[in-house]
Order: structure tokens, then sequence, then C-alpha cells
């Protein structure tokens, strides 16, 4: 039978391999501070650190994303982002709205593909 703290530790484990998966590299020694505390404190800590790397994460991002778009003449709509492979949606300066990666951005020639096919 396990301990409140053993599903605690696998529920925190748990977490952070979501984080992994996301692309957020977040290790045991960063949260050794939050464990610390009482279990239930511990976890509330725990999920309002996620939470912030998230979007501290999410905010370099898309500082990238509207670096990338201006050189190329497009502008990001503003969400949440999570990796630079997850598409976003961008409008062009005529106003049309498209969706595509930051990576895709960068690395291909991006085209608006209403204006694309209005050249045509």
């Amino acid at each position: 039978m396990e301990t409140r703290t053993q599903e605690l530790f696998k529920e925190l484990n748990d977490l952070l391999n979501q984080l992994h998966q996301q692309g957020l590299k977040v290790s045991w020694s960063s949260i050794g501070k939050v464990m610390n505390r009482t279990e239930q404190r511990a976890r509330a800590k725990f999920l309002m650190f996620a939470d912030y790397i998230k979007e501290q994460k999410s905010n370099e991002l898309w500082d990238v994303a509207y670096q990338v778009g201006s050189a190329k003449g497009f502008t990001p709509e503003h969400q949440d982002i999570i990796n630079t492979t997850q598409p976003i949606a961008w409008k062009c300066a005529e106003g049309h709205a498209f969706n595509s990666s930051i990576r895709k951005m960068k690395y291909s020639n991006a085209v608006c593909p209403h204006c694309k096919k209005k050249n045509n």
C-alpha cells in the first residue's frame, strides 16, 4: 500500500513528464524548496510553479513568433503557444487569417495561402 507521500511524488512526477512533453525543462531540483512544505502546500505550490513555467515559456515563444512573423510581414494572433511546431493563427498584411507553426514560418518560404490563390 502506497503512502500519501508516495502518491504525491508519483503525481508530481507525472506533471513533470507532461511539462517535458510540452518542451518545458523542469527538474526535481528546481522544485526542491517547494517539496519542503507540507504535502498540500507543496502540491499547490508545485501546480502554481508549473503554471508559471508554462506561462513564461508561452511568453518567450510569443516573442519568437512575433519576431519571425514581423520579418516576413505576418502578425501572430495572441494565444497560448506550447512549442514551435504547434500551428497558431497568423494574419497577413491584407488581413487574411491562416494557421502555421513558428518553425514552418521561420524555415520555409511563408506565403499567405489566400493571397497565393488570389495572385494565381
